[in-house]
Parts: C-alpha cells; sequence; structure tokens
C-alpha cells in the first residue's frame, strides 16, 4: 500500500516497522524486489526518522559487503536514490560522499568495485557545484588506488570513473589543474608506478 497509495497516512510506528523489516531483508535474494521497492518508497515519502538514516547507514555497507553482485547492484541503486532525491543538509550530503572516498581503497575488490561503480552512477546527477567541490579529492583518490590495483575490473572501473568525473568538470582552473598534476607525475614523479597511473589516467583525457 505504501508504494501504490503514496498519499496513504501511515503513522510513524507502521513506518518504523517497515524499516526494520526492510533492514532485516536486504541481504534476502528471495525478498529484494520488495525490500528495495519498499526504500524507495520511504525515500521518496522524505520520511523524516533517524531509523531511515539508519536503515541507509545499513544499505551503503551492504552495497560492500555482500557476496552477492546483485544485491550490491541493487543497494548501489537505492543508495544513489537516497542521495539525490531525499533532501539533506550540506554536512550530511558531504559525510555520504566521504563515505564513497574513503572506500575507494577498500580491504576487498568486489566492495572497492561497488563504490567506485556508485561514484561513476552518481556524478551525472550530482549538481555542478558539488562536483566542483568533490572533484579534485576523488580524483587524487581514485589515481593513488590506480598505482596500488590489481584487479583487472576495478581497475577499468576506477579509469572509467575518473573519466566520467574529468568530463563533468566546467572549463576553468580546477580542471586545468588535474591535467597539470598528471603531466607533472607523468614527467617529474620518482615513483614509477605514480608515472604509470597517471598515464592510465591521461591517455583517455587526450580523446575528451
Amino acid at each position: 500500500l505504501i508504494r501504490d497509495w503514496p498519499d496513504l497516512q501511515v503513522t510513524d510506528t507502521q513506518i518504523k516497522a517497515l524499516i526494520e523489516y526492510t533492514r532485516l531483508q536486504l541481504d534476502n535474494p528471495h525478498h529484494q524486489s520488495l525490500t528495495f521497492s519498499l526504500i524507495r518508497s520511504l525515500i521518496s515519502r522524505q520520511v523524516v526518522l533517524l531509523q531511515l538514516f539508519e536503515l541507509m547507514a545499513t544499505v551503503r555497507t551492504v552495497m560492500l559487503t555482500s557476496h552477492q553482485a546483485g544485491t550490491r547492484q541493487q543497494c548501489r541503486a537505492v543508495y544513489i536514490h537516497f542521495l539525490t532525491a531525499y533532501p539533506m543538509a550540506t554536512r550530511k550530503l558531504e559525510d555520504e560522499l566521504d563515505f564513497l572516498l574513503v572506500n575507494v581503497r577498500y580491504e576487498f575488490p568486489t566492495g572497492r568495485q561497488s563504490c567506485i561503480e556508485a561514484m561513476a552512477c552518481l556524478h551525472p546527477k550530482l549538481p555542478l557545484e558539488v562536483i566542483d567541490g568533490i572533484a579534485e579529492a576523488w580524483f587524487l583518490a581514485l589515481a593513488a588506488q590506480i598505482a596500488k590495483e590489481t584487479e583487472a575490473e576495478v581497475l577499468q572501473a576506477i579509469l572509467t570513473t575518473s573519466h566520467v568525473l574529468f568530463n563533468r568538470l566546467p572549463p576553468g582552473k580546477r580542471k586545468d589543474n588535474l591535467e597539470l598534476l598528471l603531466i607533472r607525475w607523468i614527467t617529474a614523479s620518482p615513483k614509477l608506478s605514480v608515472q604509470r597511473a597517471a598515464w592510465k589516467l591521461f591517455t583517455p583525457l587526450l580523446s575528451s
């Protein structure tokens, strides 16, 4: 009913019960269609309850930790919906974006890849002023991970995400500074791993 009748009046107690149900079912492949549909409905209703934020903290964790690719994908999609459709204070959004930044170097490759793919999907949905504020930190984190990444699929996700991020930046000082930084790494870094990482990032940008 909460999905099909958005104007239906539901008490906080009922919503809390729904949130607890969805939290328990997040990693259950047999109930995921209903579970993630309910979460989307709660986000769209702009439910203001601490339990919703706690649920989304669980969602973002399962996005990294689940052993099921389908669960990670569903969590990514609903987490991105939360970040782009739910009104939140600037500080709260910054905290959520910092979570992604930190987990570029998540311990396990499936989690790293899921985090980085979430970043790639999120870029086109964020306002340019937000992108401008996070671009340098995200770009540097991705570049640092390239230098030590051993998994081919994760490496490709990093390159794709970096390219998407760079192309979303408007022409200007910040974009020029990132290009100059890559050139400096290629030509002046004493570390071969850094030079190689910079080349991998810079080469796709030449055709942009």
